[in-house]
């Protein structure tokens, strides 16, 4: 089951995702947003755990030079 920060992270990024469409392609703003969710909902998922793991790895490598920093005498 997933947790509430994940729900409403996708949320935004579902939120995000449709303006860009609609912006993109303005006939899609006759189409209401509840009948676009689903068809948002797997991309804004992947999207966000994408994101995650480019963060991790910006972070990982700069936790480990600061803890170096950190120990070093």
């Amino acid at each position: 089951m997933r947790n509430g920060v994940g729900v409403a992270i996708d949320g935004r990024i579902e939120a995000l995702i449709m303006a860009w469409v609609r912006r993109r392609w303005p006939l899609l703003r006759l189409v209401p947003a509840r009948m676009m969710r689903p068809a948002v909902a797997p991309a804004a998922s992947s999207l966000r755990r994408s994101i995650l793991r480019g963060a991790l790895v910006v972070a990982l490598p700069a936790a480990v030079v600061l803890a170096a920093l950190a120990l070093s005498p």
